[in-house]
C-alpha cells in the first residue's frame, strides 16, 4: 500500500513538472513578439468589438448638493485578440491562460462623465483570462474587475421627498473612434443579481443603450454606451429621520417662544 501511494505521488509530481514548462513555453511564445501598444487585429481597418457588462453591487451615495452618484460595481469586458492565438494540440491541450493585465492590449474604456479624472481602477491588480478559439483563430479576452465610480447626475428636487431620479453613466473609448473600437452592450439592462439595497433609494429599473455620436473634432463617430439607473426616493426614510424630527423641534421652539414669562423671568404656562 505504501509503495502504491509513493508511485501515485511520483506520477502526479511528474505530471505537474511536465505541465509547468509547457505553460511557460506557451506564455513565452505568445508574448515574445507581442506589442501591447498595437491594436491586436491583422486587418487594421477593422474595429475591435468590445462586449461590455456592468454588474451593480451597491449605490454608496447620491449627493444632492454636489449632484453626483457614488457606486460600487463589477465591470466585464470581452474582446478577441488575434495576436494571442495558439493551437491547444501544440501545448498539451491547454485552452485557457491567465496573464497580467499590463502584458496585453486593453481597450481604454472611460467613464465620460466621471468626476474623478484619474486612472485608479482596481483592474490594474487583476489578470486577464484568455481562451483560445480555433474557429476565430484568436483568443477571447475576458477582463473582470471591481471599481467605484463617481459620476455627475443632474437631480430634479421639485417633488422632494417623493421624487424619482434617473442618472446615466456614459462609457466609450477615449482615443479610438468607431473604426478602432466598437462597443456593444452584453445586455439591455445592468445586472443587479448581487445588488445590495440602498436605505434611502429604491432602484426601479435600469437601461443600457448604444449610441453613435459624431463630434466636431473628429472625422468618424464614437460608440457610446449609456447605462441609466432609475431611482425613487424612499419617503418614509426621510419622514422618520428628517421631516418628523425637524417638525417636532420647530413646534417646540414656536410653543416656547409664545409662552408667557413670569416676573422672575421664567416662562409660565
Amino acid at each position: 500500500m505504501y509503495a502504491l501511494t509513493l508511485t501515485i505521488a511520483a506520477a502526479l509530481s511528474a505530471a505537474m513538472v511536465a505541465s509547468t514548462p509547457t505553460q511557460i513555453q506557451l506564455v513565452h511564445d505568445l508574448l515574445d513578439k507581442y506589442d501591447k501598444k498595437a491594436k491586436p487585429m491583422w486587418d487594421n481597418t477593422k474595429p475591435i468589438n468590445v462586449s461590455f457588462t456592468v454588474s451593480l453591487y451597491q449605490i454608496l451615495e447620491l449627493n444632492e448638493p454636489q449632484q453626483f452618484v457614488l457606486l460600487n460595481a463589477w465591470i466585464i469586458e470581452r474582446w478577441y485578440d488575434e495576436f494571442l492565438y495558439w493551437s491547444p494540440m501544440e501545448y498539451q491541450n491547454i485552452t485557457e491562460l491567465r496573464l497580467p493585465y499590463d502584458s496585453i492590449w486593453l481597450p481604454d474604456t472611460t467613464l465620460y462623465n466621471s468626476l474623478v479624472m484619474k486612472d485608479d481602477d482596481t483592474r490594474r491588480l487583476l489578470n486577464a483570462k484568455l481562451t483560445t478559439d480555433l474557429q476565430r483563430r484568436a483568443s477571447l479576452i475576458e477582463l473582470l474587475y471591481p471599481t467605484i465610480y463617481k459620476f455627475s447626475c443632474l437631480l430634479d428636487l421639485r417633488f422632494f421627498p417623493f421624487d424619482v431620479q434617473n442618472c446615466t453613466m456614459i462609457f466609450s473609448s477615449w482615443t479610438y473612434d468607431q473604426t478602432g473600437i466598437d462597443y456593444f452592450p452584453a445586455s439591455d439592462e445592468i445586472s443587479i443579481a448581487n445588488y445590495l439595497e440602498n436605505e434611502g433609494w429604491e432602484l426601479l429599473k435600469t437601461e443600457v443603450s448604444r449610441h453613435e455620436v459624431k463630434y466636431s473634432c473628429c472625422p468618424n463617430a464614437y460608440t457610446l454606451l449609456h447605462l441609466t439607473l432609475y431611482l425613487r426616493r424612499k419617503p418614509l426614510f426621510y419622514l422618520v429621520n428628517l421631516i418628523i424630527p425637524t417638525s417636532i423641534i420647530t413646534l417646540i421652539a414656536i410653543v416656547g417662544f409664545f409662552t408667557t414669562s413670569s416676573a422672575s423671568g421664567m416662562r409660565e404656562e
